[in-house]
């Protein structure tokens, strides 16, 4: 995401009007670019494709299965990815992003706090929040007890 936004900096530094300080500027850069991959990751998550049978509704992992698996192994762990897929796309946007944010991107507490502009102990609470609902949701599909 550095490399991007220097990148997108670079490209656009005439556009760059002086009416905020270059820090600021560069810093929405960067927040714009965070939410834009947040959204794709979102849509990834999100995607539903027909499963081997032909039915619409299964949601299946893009990565590949392990090989050294057996063949139930493999299809229960794709079962578990696709239902963990949909219960993560079924969360409201602002926890989704947070969840992304620090369980997939793996920002840090006080770097989600600077990127959110809020308060460390507000990322604290809002994680806590995004998680018991993603455990709702993960109870709601069976895979949690």
């Amino acid at each position: 995401m550095v490399q991007e936004t220097f990148l997108q900096a670079f490209w656009k530094i005439s556009g760059f009007r002086g009416s905020s300080s270059f820090y600021t500027w560069l810093y929405r850069i960067n927040l714009n670019l965070c939410y834009r991959r947040l959204n794709q990751k979102r849509e990834e998550a999100a995607r539903v494709e027909p499963n081997r049978s032909g039915t619409e509704g299964e949601i299946l992992p893009v990565e590949p299965a392990d090989p050294s698996a057996s063949p139930r192994d493999q299809a229960d762990l794709q079962e578990r990815v696709g239902l963990v897929r949909r219960a993560l796309a079924r969360l409201p946007e602002p926890e989704f992003q947070i969840l992304l944010l620090r369980e997939m991107e793996g920002f840090s507490y006080d770097e989600l706090a600077h990127l959110l502009d809020i308060p460390k102990g507000t990322v604290m609470s809002r994680l806590h929040r995004a998680r018991l609902s993603l455990g709702k949701q993960l109870t709601q599909l069976g895979i949690l007890a």
